[in-house]
């Protein structure tokens, strides 16, 4: 589906993309984990794009979803 702004889109998959590597840098030693785990953060960064900021309504354990949140929270958005 496309989204009538694709500018906007582009700015939250960057988003997306940029916590994803701040949290692989940060928590993960820049190591990536096998593809159903990168999957499931996948999906957590997805959901926190969205809004969602109850760790318990994440796909990912707790302490993986406050990091991810902290990750996404700490990026600068111009």
């Amino acid at each position: 589906m496309r989204d009538s702004e694709p500018k906007s889109e582009v700015a939250v998959w960057c988003s997306i993309t940029a916590a994803w590597l701040a949290y692989h840098e940060k928590h993960l030693n820049d190591e990536t984990l096998p593809d159903d785990d990168e999957k499931t953060l996948l999906d957590a960064l997805i959901q926190i794009s969205t809004g969602i900021d109850d760790v318990s309504k994440l796909s990912v354990p707790a302490g993986v979803g406050f990091r991810l949140l902290q990750c996404y929270d700490d990026l600068v958005i111009d």
